[in-house]
């Protein structure tokens, strides 16, 4: 089955059981560590080549990250490693040239918590894929299963990892999400979560993403369209085959006239039946 990817960003608040917001924040508690190959568009947000948050390829020459990790206004400094299992080595460093806050971002209450950001140069890196955003209008359904990945912390008060982690998580219904959090719960967030596995610190921005088939009804329409197109080409072809034979029938028909030809001009006594013909078109002399 084809994997088609949602991609939410992982907002410290709206993701996980009843905590405390803190920002930047983020961790993978419970999880296990996995191959770059295995989530290719997880970015490493850094500053000053340190590691600090977590980002989506969402284009090759953009990333999608959380407004509280770059709302600081500096661009110096700030980058992505992309491609690499590895925080701090491996795959291809990108400098942020432009990072653009959701235009209803709010620092006090992290609604509207998302930055797009412009990479100096396109990612090229073989190990780095843009992940595929998820339709307008789209929400999470309860009960899904979700996956996050990211560097943050795997333990409480623990160091950060230095390679790749990720876990899986449901989706919360969103009525209990409110009862938990509250007012601090907007439309542009959601809550996800499952006994002791949860994101928080180190791994703001990260994904947070679901195998879903919001696309598969698209696809079968391709395949549809891609069969036609083939359908067609065979006719085609075959069309092509009858006129190739035809133009065959014609060439031998006119290889025979051509031996009858010969055959009764080198018979002189024969030459006496010689006759004309006249037809609108041309004059033929038939033997």
């Amino acid at each position: 089955m084809l994997k088609l990817v949602l991609l939410l960003v992982a907002v410290g608040a709206a993701l996980g059981l009843p905590r405390e917001y803190s920002a930047p924040g983020g961790r993978i508690i419970g999880g296990r560590e996995v191959d770059i190959s295995q989530y290719p568009w997880t970015l490493a947000l850094l500053l000053h080549y340190q590691h600090y948050c977590g980002a989506v390829l969402i284009q090759p020459g953009w990333a999608l990250t959380v407004a509280h990790c770059v709302d600081h206004g500096l661009l110096e400094g700030l980058s992505v490693r992309a491609g690499s299992s590895s925080k701090s080595i491996g795959g291809e460093i990108v400098d942020i040239i432009e990072v653009f806050l959701h235009p209803e971002y709010d620092p006090e209450t992290v609604d509207f918590d998302f930055a797009v950001c412009r990479l100096a140069s396109p990612v090229q890196v073989i190990d780095a894929m843009p992940v595929e955003l998820p339709e307008p209008g789209h929400s999470p359904e309860d009960g899904h299963i979700a996956h996050i990945s990211g560097w943050g912390q795997i333990e409480n008060e623990g160091p950060t990892p230095d390679i790749l982690h990720a876990a899986e998580i449901f989706v919360i219904p969103r009525e209990d999400c409110e009862r938990i959090y509250g007012e601090r719960i907007t439309r542009s967030m959601f809550c996800a979560g499952g006994g002791n596995i949860d994101a928080c610190l180190g791994d703001s921005g990260g994904p947070v993403y679901l195998n879903v088939n919001l696309n598969l009804q698209n696809l079968n329409h391709q395949v549809q369209n891609l069969n036609h197109q083939v359908q067609n080409l065979n006719h085609q072809v075959q069309n092509l085959n009858h006129q190739v034979q035809n133009l065959n029938h014609q060439v031998q028909n006119l290889n025979h006239q051509a031996q009858n030809l010969n055959h009764l001009v080198q018979s002189p006594n024969q030459a006496q039946n010689l006759n004309l013909y006249q037809i609108p078109s041309c004059i033929l002399t038939v033997l």
